[in-house]
């Protein structure tokens, strides 16, 4: 009998390794005592093909539950695209200077040595890679002094203040260092209500076309300064803004129209400003990309309030973690089985 499940599965089908392993079960399911060892074959041989295409599963149940969700939500960065920052121009008072060029042109110089001095000392996220490598680039770039700098403190990106700011101890001056959310940058430069109205327009602008937008700011102490306790009460002077690209992963518009012609329904919630994620939203297809809620507005509302928003958002933008754990959560008191897509930190505790 299980030569025959062998010959007639394996010349029917062409397929004599898959014939092989329809007689092995067809054998042990002789011997109802065997059904355990069965079970844990199959579910290997599943776990080893799944293992294939870069899915590893600690409880078999979640492969059931992913196969059952009816909504995916995504991060946006290193997830719908690459992760692989560039700058592709900066803006310095209303004049917008493109760095395709292998030479930084002047005026563009301190502006991205300061972004570079805007970094953590070891250096991993993309974003500050690119502000390195833009700094290294030219030969002219980075400042000797700057070279020889010393690093007093460091303070890194938190909800409240979407911005890192480095202190660094020169020869004869202290010098911060801060690049963040346009935002967040013109509330420490102190800009007045019309300066502010300008940054505005010219981040929309350029977030319109899909760029990750940074503030650039500095501030320069005497030597003996003493630095704030709370870093907020220091007044940095506004230099410009940074225009950085992340390229689309390949495969995730066809991905995202795969989910939707399967019911799944994508959701794209991301940390950057709303005019980027609308545009990225548009790139890839997402459905009704022109409305966008905030972080903000998610922590002015009550969970039935966000509930009763969520059936009609695709696009979420300027979230933080906590956001995030609400707008799952919230999907998921209204019936929805939800999955959680994303490669940082602050996708956590959402996943």
């Amino acid at each position: 009998t299980v030569a025959s499940v062998v010959i007639i599965y394996g010349s029917t089908r062409n397929d004599w390794l898959e014939g092989a392993l329809a007689g092995i079960a067809a054998a042990m399911a002789l011997i109802p005592e065997e059904f355990p060892v069965i079970l844990t074959l199959f579910m290997a041989i599943g776990a080893w093909r799944m293992s294939q295409v870069r899915v590893i599963a600690r409880r078999p149940s979640a492969i059931e539950s992913l196969g059952s969700i009816s909504v995916l939500c995504v991060d946006k960065t290193g997830t719908i695209t690459q992760n692989k920052m560039s700058i592709i121009e900066v803006q310095i008072d209303s004049e917008r200077i493109n760095l395709s060029a292998h030479e930084i042109p002047k005026p563009a110089r301190k502006l991205i040595e300061i972004g570079a001095l805007a970094c953590p000392s070891s250096i991993f996220d993309p974003m500050d890679q690119a502000f390195r490598e833009l700094s290294e680039r030219n030969p002219e770039l980075p400042n000797p002094e700057l070279n020889r700098a010393e690093s007093l403190r460091e303070y890194p990106v938190e909800s409240a203040r979407m911005a890192y700011i480095h202190i660094w101890k020169l020869n004869e001056s202290i010098k911060v260092a801060a690049k963040g959310a346009p935002e967040t940058i013109a509330r420490l430069c102190r800009l007045t209500e019309e300066q502010l109205r300008k940054l505005t327009e010219e981040v929309h602008s350029a977030a319109n076309s899909g760029y990750r937008v940074l503030a650039i700011a500095e501030a320069s102490l005497a030597s003996d300064a003493l630095i704030p306790a709370k870093i907020d009460d220091l007044k940095l002077n506004y230099m410009g803004l940074a225009f950085l690209q992340d390229p689309l992963r390949d495969g995730v518009i066809e991905s995202i129209h795969n989910c939707a012609t399967a019911g799944i329904r994508t959701i794209m919630i991301t940390g950057d400003h709303p005019n980027t994620a609308i545009a990225i939203a548009k790139e890839i297809g997402l459905p009704n990309p022109e409305r966008c809620v905030t972080g903000p507005e998610i922590e002015s509302s009550t969970n039935e309030e966000l509930r009763a928003l969520i059936p009609h958002i695709s696009v979420f933008a300027r979230v933080v973690p906590e956001h995030k754990l609400r707008i799952v959560r919230a999907l998921q008191s209204e019936g929805e089985i939800v999955g959680m897509t994303g490669d940082g930190v602050n996708d956590a505790p959402a996943l």
